[in-house]
């Protein structure tokens, strides 16, 4: 994952904020930051958390946290199934052939059926 910023009025151009951010379970950031994304079940949402990161204007380092909403999630799959799915299906076969177990976790809740117990390949 990228995130970038620029001029709101003037904009002399895309200045990166951050940049590579994994957003796998597991990436070893150090002890501090070994999973960087999980699910907050109290409030219903995926929590990125980037590992110290470089200001582009000071010398001061931030941990930037990204916090997605089930709004924002639905939103995104709403952009893949209708805009992305209709541009280049093969590209998402390809992409998210692999999450099908996960796939269908969400299908089978969003149909409002007991959610299936589909173990992960290894």
């Amino acid at each position: 994952m990228d995130i970038s910023r620029h001029g709101a009025y003037r904009n002399h151009g895309e200045k990166s904020i951050l940049s590579s951010v994994s957003l796998a379970v597991g990436n070893n950031y150090g002890s501090m930051y070994r999973d960087n994304v999980r699910w907050d079940k109290e409030h219903h949402r995926i929590i990125i958390k980037s590992k110290a990161t470089s200001d582009p204007i000071s010398d001061s380092k931030y941990r930037y946290t990204i916090k997605l909403s089930l709004n924002d999630i639905s939103n995104l799959i709403n952009i893949l199934g209708q805009a992305a799915s209709q541009d280049n299906a093969a590209v998402l076969r390809d992409s998210l052939g692999k999450h099908l177990p996960a796939i269908i976790r969400l299908l089978s809740c969003a149909a409002g059926f007991v959610p299936i117990n589909i173990p992960e390949k290894e």
